[in-house]
């Protein structure tokens, strides 16, 4: 059995109606909660640059 290692992503409104998102990283069990579509992608980016790294 084969676990997928791609970040969860859920997208959300908040109370005033902004897009928020909440993302869990299942390689390095990092989580980040509300926060909006600049932030989701800079986490994205940098959980891709860690993992080139590595390579």
């Amino acid at each position: 059995m084969t676990t997928c290692q791609d970040p969860r992503i859920q997208a959300r409104s908040s109370q005033d109606g902004q897009t928020l998102f909440d993302a869990y990283d299942p390689v390095t069990q990092q989580r980040i909660r509300g926060v909006s579509e600049a932030g989701l992608r800079a986490w994205l980016e940098q959980r891709y640059y860690a993992a080139a790294d590595f390579s």
